[in-house]
């Protein structure tokens, strides 16, 4: 049994479930999806992306919560028909209370895509471990640790990646909320070269998946990079359980298949109850 579904069947000796949903829009833009360590041959461009969930959390213990629940999100890119992508999986998330103001939460997930281009189809199992203290009522810090383990219709597409990092959350004023977050990337990464160039640099594959995704005729190949990114966001909750959430994300990816950097935005609406 997968740690999402132990986790799941938990649920069932507990009591009381609290049910929760969740449902959010938003628009977004992405610098560099083509991977390029050339300004010129970077491609960029805009996405609509749909998400929705529904769970139900159960008290296990006075310090004990359970959450288990549903997933589907869904990314459309109008130019860049080959990344569009729809997916459904289930989560859970263990939160074990250490202290008033200290808290270790486990959350596993397992999820299955499917894109524009099938060789992009994978199943993604994950899991996240995180430890959170809240030093002041207004104010949580977290560092967390994620291993992430993809398995796509083409080897090209597959990697193991482990995450590493921390965030602050601070709540400016009511129902207004302020996170900046940064991660250690390690394992394998995408990227593209010309078809027939050959190579695949430091742990990249010998062949690669064909493809004119970026309207050029490429193969995609993986390769081991190690990248870090940095995110800060802001949420304002609106009234009736909406909030308006905006973000912006910096990720420099380094490799012996080549080195790039890319620049992501994205401003939603997302409703909770």
């Amino acid at each position: 049994m997968n740690p999402a579904a132990a986790l799941a069947a938990l649920a069932l000796t507990a009591g009381g479930p609290g049910f929760e949903a969740s449902l959010g829009a938003a628009a977004g833009w992405d610098s560099n999806l083509s991977h390029s360590s050339s300004t010129s041959l970077a491609v960029g461009a805009g996405y609509g992306a749909l998400r929705a969930g529904l769970g139900a959390a159960f008290d296990l213990g006075e310090t004990t919560n359970l959450y288990a629940g549903l997933r589907l999100e869904g990314e459309t890119y109008p130019t860049l028909e080959d990344l569009s992508t729809a997916s459904a999986g289930v989560e859970a998330a263990l939160s074990q209370d250490l202290s008033e103001a200290v808290a270790v939460v486990l959350a596993p997930s397992v999820a299955g895509s499917w894109s524009g281009d099938a060789a992009r189809n994978a199943t993604t199992l994950a899991g996240r471990l995180t430890l959170r203290w809240r030093p002041e009522e207004d104010l949580a810090l977290r560092a967390f640790y994620g291993h992430a383990s993809r398995s796509a219709a083409d080897a090209a597409f597959s990697f193991e990646r482990d995450r590493i990092g921390a965030s602050a959350e601070w709540r400016v004023g009511r129902g207004t909320f302020l996170s900046l977050g940064y991660a250690l990337e390690l394992g394998g990464e995408v990227y593209y070269r010309a078809a027939g160039a050959g190579g695949g640099g430091m742990g990249g594959t010998m062949g690669g998946h064909l493809m004119n995704t970026f309207g050029r005729n490429e193969e995609a190949y993986r390769a081991a990079a190690t990248a870090h990114a940095l995110s800060p966001s802001v949420e304002v909750s609106l009234a009736g359980g909406l909030a308006l959430e905006a973000g912006y994300t910096w990720r420099r990816v380094a490799s012996g298949a080549g080195d790039y950097q890319d620049h992501s935005l994205a401003a939603g609406l997302v409703w909770r109850r």
